[in-house]
Order: C-alpha cells, then sequence, then structure tokens
C-alpha cells in the first residue's frame, strides 16, 4: 500500500488485532464517492467497508458500508467493535 501515515499504520495495527487487513486507498480528487467507487470497480472489490472521519467529502452522497468516525477523537475501541457487530 506505500507509504502510510502514523495514523494509518496506527489503524492497520489495530484492525490486524481483529484479523482485518487494510487493502488499499484511494487516489485524490473532488469527491470522495467518485474515487471509492472508481477504485471498488478497477480492483473489482466485492466486500468492503469505508472509514472516513469528513463526511462533506462524499458530495455524490455517502456510500453504503460507510463508517464515519469523529475527527476530533478519530477511531476508538468503540468503534472498532461497533464496526465488527456491523460489517463482519
Amino acid at each position: 500500500m506505500g507509504t502510510c501515515t502514523p495514523q494509518i499504520e496506527e489503524l492497520k495495527k489495530r484492525f490486524q488485532e481483529y484479523g482485518i487487513t487494510i487493502k488499499g486507498r484511494t487516489g485524490h480528487c473532488n469527491d470522495r464517492t467518485k474515487e471509492i467507487k472508481e477504485y471498488i470497480i478497477k480492483y473489482e472489490i466485492k466486500q468492503y467497508l469505508i472509514l472516513d472521519d469528513d463526511k462533506s467529502e462524499f458530495v455524490s452522497g455517502l456510500l453504503p458500508n460507510t463508517y464515519i468516525v469523529n475527527s476530533r477523537i478519530g477511531l476508538t475501541k468503540q468503534d472498532v467493535n461497533k464496526i465488527i457487530k456491523q460489517y463482519k
């Protein structure tokens, strides 16, 4: 997945504890919805979970399986537990 920010590295570690792997990241344009749709099509993704902390960047609307975390707090253990129950 290339070089990751410290936040992404921490997220990867946290998810590994639960057997969940981060497979990749999208590019950058003005509409996160479009970026994600293109990524899903390009890599023929069948099962996914989108984690984000900025709902406003989804210009075309939220996609299914999107979980928005609090941008001031970040991903918490409570978020992880909720995600596992809801999406796994």
